[in-house]
């Protein structure tokens, strides 16, 4: 378990053993990537449970970060398991992108999360899986025109990397006008009310790693 050690560790714990009784099961969590990485490679883990939230919280993770996750885990046959709060559709896309064994809303049932539990626990060739609720997030996202067009994306990362309209504007021979409003349509698609909550919006989408 890849998680801060606190009040809830007890908690967590308690919650898995209730849902997979006749396992036998050793819980260890652990706060820093270091220590996972070596439990990893000590071969003292099989399954890394995590929350998409304390990622990106976490000082030390980040796109390199996760990449030495997920090469590990194959090296090693570890599977994944990431809890994922309500986050915007293009976000949420790159998250499932990551192909963990298993991707789940906080929102799901207990009845879910232990079905899907066995089957990780009792099958070698796990594909990646995520839960009936983020799956029917995913096809409201589909439908709805929150996807971003690639010029929109591409003004998102410029901004991110500290370029103004104006400088995006003259960077790509378009006018400042054309590049505001794409900002702006970017912005209204992904529900973000102001230029932080976009900043904030991007820096998680940067932590992913595919």
């Amino acid at each position: 378990m890849f998680y801060r050690v606190n009040i809830l560790q007890e908690m967590i714990s308690d919650a898995l053993q209730k849902l997979l009784p006749e396992y036998s099961l050793h819980i260890t969590i652990v706060e820093s990537t270091e220590q996972l990485f070596d439990a990893i490679i000590d071969r003292q883990v099989d399954i890394v449970i995590t929350e998409f939230s304390y990622l990106f919280n976490h000082k030390a993770w980040g796109v390199q970060t996760s990449n030495r996750l997920n090469m590990l885990c194959h090296t090693h046959n570890v599977k994944r398991v990431l809890f994922v709060p309500e986050l915007q559709y293009g976000l949420l896309k790159k998250v499932l992108e990551m192909k963990y064994e298993l991707t789940l809303s906080l929102q799901d049932a207990p009845g879910e999360l232990k079905t899907e539990l066995r089957a990780l626990l009792t099958t070698e060739d796990v594909k990646p899986r995520i839960s009936s609720f983020l799956k029917g997030m995913m096809r409201a996202g589909a439908r709805s025109r929150s996807v971003l067009s690639a010029r929109e994306w591409e003004v998102l990362h410029l901004i991110v990397e500290g370029y103004t309209v104006t400088e995006i504007a003259h960077l790509r021979s378009r006018s400042a006008s054309t590049i505001a409003t794409q900002k702006h349509n970017a912005m209204k698609k992904l529900n973000l009310a102001n230029h932080s909550e976009l900043i904030k919006y991007l820096q998680m989408a940067g932590k992913i790693g595919n």
